[in-house]
């Protein structure tokens, strides 16, 4: 008899873990710092989920988590200045994805590694090419302030395009080649 009370209570103890898991599925928690994708079979909605906890339907309903959170991207880059001169340039960019923007972002682009290597890493090679190629390499040295606010507006707009808002530009490093060092 006293089995039987064991296995029924095991039984009961699992009935209830089991309806406990079942009321439990539907919630889901978005943390801070990010925002949920809400996806229905597959397909990206409209809502955006802000931070804290949302019932969603199990089975018809998923969830892709995206950070909001400002993020750092570091890019070395070769380009060419006016008069024909080797420029190295480390870049630090710090940026992140627009909240409001978020399901939109993760339906044409993909998650953050996608942002960065599709969009960004490109972007920025890009634009730093086209702004350092306006200036001679002396310009470069003596307007470098309006050489990185070249850089910044224009990356700044190219960028919006992609949902993404940029929140700091740094010209780490401009470095010439050893030739044009050599002579100067």
């Amino acid at each position: 008899m006293k089995q039987i009370k064991f296995t029924n209570s095991a039984g009961k103890i699992t009935a209830l873990l089991f309806l406990i898991t079942i009321l439990l599925t539907p919630f889901m928690v978005v943390n801070a710092g990010e925002r949920g994708v809400l996806m229905q079979f597959g397909e990206v909605q409209e809502t955006v989920l802000s931070e804290g906890i949302h019932i969603i339907i199990p089975i018809l309903n998923t969830v892709k988590k995206i950070s909001v959170r400002v993020q750092k991207q570091e890019i070395s880059a070769e380009a060419y200045s006016k008069d024909l001169q080797d420029i190295f340039t480390d870049i630090a960019l710090n940026w992140h994805v627009i909240p409001e923007e978020t399901n939109i972002m993760f339906q044409e682009i993909g998650d953050e590694k996608d942002l960065v290597d599709k969009i960004i890493n490109p972007a920025v090679e890009e634009v730093l090419k086209a702004v350092i190629a306006r200036y001679t390499a002396e310009e470069i040295v003596t307007k470098r302030g309006e050489v990185k606010s070249g850089i910044d507006n224009t990356l700044i707009a190219r960028l919006h395009e992609y949902h993404i808002a940029v929140d700091d530009i740094s010209l780490v490093n401009v470095n010439f080649s050893d030739k044009f060092s050599e002579a100067v």
